[in-house]
């Protein structure tokens, strides 16, 4: 569905996934129920910024980042998010941590070069999550 354009129901349907696992009964480690409950997370929240619901999938990043501080994807998307609501600081520094994290990583290089160029040429925009 993602891959299709569906954003909508492809969130809903990693929603579904995030039920089934929280309700998922003993004989999963619990490592590995942390791990889906990440992945399924980040791919909602990536839906989320292609609806354009920047909240939402800044919502999603913060439950990984509690749940491993060393997310540099939930990091990246989370700047992504702080993009989309114009909270520019906050974006940059959510861009450096994932660069820091990740430093040979491309994506994460360029979004942070971009983030750069956007609070230069927006100094007096409001950061709205202060």
């Amino acid at each position: 569905l993602y891959k299709s354009g569906d954003f909508a129901r492809a969130g809903a349907k990693y929603a579904e996934a995030l039920a089934a696992i929280e309700s998922a009964d003993a004989g999963i480690a619990p490592a590995d129920v942390a791990e889906l409950r990440s992945k399924c997370r980040l791919n909602l929240a990536q839906c989320y910024l292609r609806l354009c619901s920047y909240g939402a999938a800044e919502e999603q990043c913060d439950l990984v980042l509690g749940a491993d501080a060393k997310s540099s994807k939930a990091l990246l998307r989370r700047g992504q998010a702080r993009i989309g609501r114009d909270a520019l600081d906050d974006a940059l520094a959510d861009m450096l941590a994932a660069c820091k994290l990740e430093p040979k990583n491309r994506e994460m290089r360029t979004e942070y070069e971009k983030i750069k160029e956007l609070v230069v040429a927006h100094p007096t925009l409001p950061n709205k999550l202060k």
